[in-house]
C-alpha cells in the first residue's frame, strides 16, 4: 500500500499543473500537430468510424498508416468522451504513473530495496530526459513502455513462462501502438541487449529456449500491432524519407554544453525563462538528473565489479550517452553504417532516454548501497532528492489554461469549400515556436497563433489546407507542393494555374508579408489573405487531352513552366485512352455540370451532359488503396499531374465514385485480431496453470 501511495503522490506531483491547475499542454508541436491530430480523432470517432484518410493537410494524406497517428492505440477509446486537451492531461497522467510503475518493477527484479526503487522510479520520471518531453505525446507515450519492455525481457531471460510470453506480447504490441517508431526501436535494441546479457552464463539449450520464446512473444505482440505498422511501412513505401542521410539525422545531439547542465542545469538558461543559450533545444539533449541522484550513480557504479545489474545498466547509460553524442562521438556514425533501422531516425540526442534508465537504475542500486552510511537519514535524502529534482523539471514545460484552446480563428469566415494554402508557414512557425524562449503563458499568444490557421491548425475547425506537415509525407504531394510554394515565393506567372490544379481558393501570407500577383487579390479588412481569382472553382476538373510522362521530376518540370496549358491538357503517368496534347489543338471538355460530394474516405461526383470522353482529375493524391467506380463499375484510375487521382469518364452522364480502402489495414486488421487472440488464449493459459495446485499438476502427468 505504501508503494501505490508513494505512487499515486510522485505522478500528481510530476503532473500538478495538469492535475490541480486545470492547465493544458498547447506549445510547439502540441498546437501544430498533435491537438488538430486528436480532434480530428475524435470528430471521427463521434461519427462512429475510423479515420483511413485526413483531407485537411497536403491535399490529403493517409491518417492510418501515419506513424504518429495513435488511432489504434487503447486510450484513444477515450476521445469520443472528453475534450483532446483533457486527453492530453489525462494521458500524461496514466503514462507518468505506467512508467513510475514500470522502471520501480525493473528494480525490484533486480533486487533493489523499495526505497531504492521508488528513487530509481522518480529519478527516471523526473528526469529532464522523460518529462520535458510531455508535448510530444506519441513519443511520451511510448517511453513510458520502454521500461516495461526492458522489465519483462530480463523476467523471460530469467525463466520461460506462459505468462511471461504473454506479458511479453502485451507490453511489445502496446510500445508499437503508441505511434513512436524511434523509441519503440530503442526500446527493442534495449531488450536485445538484456536478453544477450541475461543469457551469457546459461547453457546452450536452456539459451535457445529462452531466446525463440523470446522472440515468439515478440512477433506476436508484432502481429497484434499490424494494424498499425503495416499501412506505415506501405506509406512509408512512398514517402519522402525512406533513409535519412547521415548529415540529416545528426540533427539534435548532445554537446558539453548539455553535459554541464547536467550537474547545473541553470548553466545553459532555460526557454522558460526567454535565456536557453545552448545547441538546438531544450528537451531532446535533456539528461539532467538531480545532483543527489548523480552521486548515488557513483556509488550504484562502485558495484561494478560484485553486481552483475550495475555492470549492465552501467553499460548502458554509458554507450547511451556515447550515441547520443551523434557524430562528434564516433560511435553513432558506426551505428548508422552497421545497425538495422538506424538511418530511418534522426536525431541521436534522443539515446538520452535509455541512458536515463540506466542512470535511474545504477541509482536505485547506489541507494541501498549507501542505505548504511546515511543512517535515520536514509529516507530524508530520498525524498528530498527526489522532491528537489520535480521542482525543477516540472518547470520547464509552459502549460496555458485549457479554457484558452476553445478559440476558434476569425477566418473561419473562409471555409468555403476550398483549400486554403499557407504559403510561408515556415515564418509563421519560426515567429511563434522559438526554442530559446517559451514566451509568455497566455491566451493572447494561443489565439494569435490560432488567428494564423498555419498548417496544421486549421484542421481542428474543419479547414482544408494544400501544404502542412506529416512526418512521413507522400512524395508525389510533397514535390507538388513544393513547386507551387516556390511559385508562390518567386511570384511566378504558373502561380495561379498550380493553385487551381490544387483547388487553392485562398493564399494566406504571414502578417506583414504581401505579394503582388495578377491573379492573387487581397481581401479587404483581411491583411495578407489573398483569394485566386484566375482557374478552375471545383475540386474536380476535366481535361480533354493528356501527356503522357511516366517520370514525376520530368512532369514538374513541365508544370512548372507558364506556358504549358495547364487548363486543357493533363500530364498523365501512363496512356489514358484520350487525344496527345501535342499531336491536336488542345479543346476544353465541355459539360454541362459538375457535382462533387465529399464523404467518409472519399467522395461522389456526377458528371452531365459532357460531349466527349475525357479524363475526369480529382485534386486528391493517388496511392495504392484508392478505388474508382463508373457508374458502380470498376474503373482504372490514372495519376494525373504528377500526384492526383484520374478517371476516364465516356460522354454523357456518369457517377464517379472514390473511396480510400487500404489492403494493407485489411490485412493488418486481420493480423491485430488474430495477435490479441493468441495473447489472450496465452495469458489465460498461464493463469489457468499458474492456479493449478501443484499436486494436481503432478498427478495429471502421472501416466
Amino acid at each position: 500500500m505504501l508503494v501505490f501511495v508513494s505512487g499515486l503522490l510522485l505522478t500528481a506531483a510530476a503532473t500538478w499543473p495538469l492535475v490541480w491547475m486545470g492547465c493544458s499542454l498547447y506549445w510547439g508541436d502540441v498546437m501544430l500537430y498533435f491537438l488538430p491530430a486528436l480532434e480530428f480523432t475524435r470528430s471521427a470517432f463521434a461519427d462512429g468510424y475510423l479515420p483511413l484518410w485526413n483531407p485537411h493537410v497536403l491535399c490529403g494524406q493517409p491518417f492510418i498508416g501515419n506513424p504518429q497517428a495513435s488511432v489504434l492505440y487503447p486510450t484513444s477509446a477515450l476521445l469520443p468522451f472528453i475534450t483532446p486537451t483533457r486527453f492530453m492531461s489525462v494521458s500524461v497522467i496514466v503514462h507518468v504513473g505506467m512508467a513510475w510503475a514500470g522502471v520501480y518493477r525493473c528494480a525490484r527484479t533486480l533486487e533493489v530495496s523499495r526505497s531504492g526503487a521508488l528513487l530509481a522510479a522518480a529519478t527516471f520520471v523526473g528526469g529532464g530526459a522523460f518529462l520535458l518531453r510531455l508535448q510530444f505525446p506519441t513519443m511520451f507515450q511510448a517511453m513510458a513502455w520502454m521500461p516495461w519492455i526492458l522489465h519483462c525481457s530480463v523476467r523471460l531471460a530469467n525463466r520461460v513462462s506462459l505468462r511471461r510470453v504473454a506479458a511479453m506480447g502485451v507490453v511489445s504490441a502496446s510500445s508499437i501502438l503508441s505511434a513512436h517508431p524511434q523509441i519503440t526501436y530503442m526500446s527493442l535494441l534495449l531488450a536485445i541487449a538484456a536478453m544477450v546479457w541475461s543469457l551469457l552464463g546459461v547453457g546452450w539449450r536452456t539459451r535457445g529456449v529462452r531466446l525463440l520464446s523470446w522472440v515468439g512473444a515478440t512477433a506476436i505482440g508484432g502481429v497484434a500491432a499490424s494494424a498499425y505498422w503495416l499501412p506505415a511501412v506501405d506509406v512509408l513505401r512512398l514517402s519522402v524519407r525512406p533513409e535519412l542521410a547521415l548529415g540529416k539525422a545528426d540533427r539534435f545531439t548532445v554537446a558539453w554544453q548539455h553535459v554541464i547542465g547536467m550537474l547545473w542545469p541553470g548553466y545553459v538558461g532555460s526557454p522558460v525563462s526567454g535565456n536557453y543559450w545552448a545547441p538546438g533545444n531544450v528537451w531532446e539533449p535533456a539528461l539532467f538528473i538531480g545532483v543527489p541522484q548523480l552521486a548515488f550513480v557513483v556509488a550504484g557504479a562502485a558495484q561494478w565489479r560484485r553486481s552483475a545489474a550495475a555492470r549492465f545498466h552501467g553499460w548502458l547509460a554509458l554507450l547511451s550517452f556515447w550515441l547520443a553524442l551523434g557524430v562528434s562521438g564516433g560511435l553513432y556514425a558506426l551505428a548508422y553504417l552497421v545497425v538495422p533501422g538506424m538511418s530511418v531516425f534522426h536525431d541521436p540526442a534522443r539515446f538520452g532516454i535509455p541512458c536515463t534508465l540506466g542512470l535511474a537504475c545504477l541509482a536505485g542500486i547506489g541507494a541501498d548501497r549507501m542505505r548504511c552510511r546515511l543512517r535515520g537519514w536514509h529516507y530524508a535524502v530520498v525524498g528530498a532528492s527526489i522532491a528537489g529534482l520535480l521542482t525543477i523539471t516540472t518547470s520547464m514545460t509552459p502549460t496555458v489554461r485549457a479554457k484558452e484552446l476553445e478559440y476558434r480563428p476569425r477566418l473561419l469566415a473562409l471555409a468555403s469549400g476550398r483549400r486554403l494554402y499557407s504559403a510561408e508557414r515556415q515564418d509563421t512557425w519560426e515567429r511563434y515556436v522559438n526554442y530559446a524562449d517559451y514566451g509568455a503563458e497566455s491566451g493572447r499568444y494561443v489565439h494569435e497563433l490560432t488567428d494564423t490557421v498555419t498548417p496544421n491548425i486549421g484542421m481542428r475547425y474543419g479547414l482544408h489546407d494544400a501544404g502542412g506537415y506529416e512526418p512521413v509525407p507522400l512524395r508525389t504531394a510533397t514535390m507538388i507542393e513544393g513547386l507551387l510554394r516556390q511559385a508562390t515565393q518567386d511570384q511566378a506567372p504558373v502561380l495561379g494555374a498550380l493553385a487551381s490544379l490544387m483547388d487553392v481558393g485562398y493564399v494566406l501570407m504571414p502578417v506583414g508579408l504581401s505579394i503582388q500577383h495578377p491573379d492573387l487579390m487581397e481581401l479587404d479588412g483581411r491583411e495578407s489573405v489573398f483569394r485566386l481569382t484566375s482557374g478552375s472553382r471545383s475540386p474536380v476538373r476535366l481535361f480533354g487531352h493528356t501527356r503522357v510522362i511516366p517520370d514525376l521530376r520530368r512532369t514538374l518540370e513541365v508544370l512548372g513552366v507558364s506556358q504549358f496549358p495547364h487548363a486543357t491538357v493533363a500530364v498523365v503517368n501512363r496512356p489514358a485512352g484520350l487525344p496527345d496534347g501535342l499531336s491536336a489543338t488542345p479543346e476544353l471538355c465541355r459539360y454541362d455540370r459538375i457535382t462533387w460530394k465529399p464523404v467518409r474516405e472519399g467522395g461522389d461526383c456526377v458528371l452531365s451532359g459532357m460531349n466527349r470522353q475525357g479524363l475526369a482529375a480529382f485534386s486528391i493524391p493517388a496511392m495504392p488503396g484508392w478505388t474508382a467506380t463508373l457508374d458502380n463499375r470498376h474503373a482504372d484510375i490514372v495519376r494525373v499531374n504528377g500526384a492526383f487521382l484520374g478517371v476516364v469518364v465516356p460522354a454523357g452522364e456518369h457517377t464517379v465514385r472514390l473511396r480510400y480502402r487500404p489492403a494493407a489495414f485489411r490485412i493488418g486488421l486481420f493480423g491485430t485480431l488474430m495477435g490479441v487472440m493468441v495473447l489472450a488464449a496465452i495469458g489465460t493459459a498461464g493463469a489457468i496453470a499458474m492456479r493449478r495446485p501443484a499436486g494436481t499438476l503432478a498427478q495429471s502427468r502421472t501416466p
